[in-house]
């Protein structure tokens, strides 16, 4: 942040805190609560602020100002989800985009460390973690099965190994205990 851009967020500090300025942002939160208590189905309101009540010289790149009130509790946690098979279909994409993730990053590892990252225990002529053998390993790892037919010896292969386990683990854990929780939620509120 240069010394201009810092000497303009302590002006306009000073003018938030004024108390003609807090002032005036109290009429338009009122004004906005009133609008939000009127609907219930909204979260958040706004409205624009004048700049000329801040009483004080902004940089000419602010042009606007404005007030935004979320509703309080207004938190993804509110929204009463159902299990349906649309959450069940992102779940499973988020787990497999997960394990793609880690293929790339097993590659990228073995690619960089000098002798390979990965000790392959098989008699295969595939000696590295290109193409199917990446994806394999990723997935083995992630639902933690664990063969033991690729190693990781390199620190940075282990370190990911053991990432990707965990994620894998408390993926499934987290997940499992989410979908019961709403599953529970939408039940309750039928009964």
């Amino acid at each position: 942040m240069t010394k201009e851009e810092h000497s303009w967020l302590e002006a306009l500090d000073s003018a938030l805190r004024s108390d003609s300025v807090r002032e005036h942002i109290r009429y338009v939160v009122a004004r906005i609560r009133e609008q939000l208590a009127r609907r219930k189905d909204v979260l958040m309101g706004w409205e624009p602020f004048p700049l000329e009540a801040l009483a004080t010289t902004l940089p000419p790149k602010i042009r606007s100002a404005w007030v935004f009130v979320l509703r309080a509790g207004a938190g993804i946690c509110c929204i009463h989800a159902v299990v349906t098979v649309e959450v069940l279909c992102a779940s499973i994409a988020a787990y497999l985009m997960l394990g793609l993730m880690w293929t790339v990053a097993y590659w990228l590892v073995d690619q960089v460390t000098p002798g390979g990252a990965f000790s392959f225990n098989t008699n295969r002529d595939t000696q590295s973690m290109n193409g199917f053998t990446g994806f394999y390993f990723s997935f083995i790892t992630l639902s933690t099965v664990g063969y033991g037919d690729i190693t990781p010896v390199s620190r940075a292969a282990r370190w990911l190994a053991a990432m990707e386990a965990m994620t894998g683990l408390l993926y499934v854990a987290v997940l499992i205990a989410r979908l019961v929780s709403l599953y529970s939620s939408a039940k309750s509120d039928d009964s």
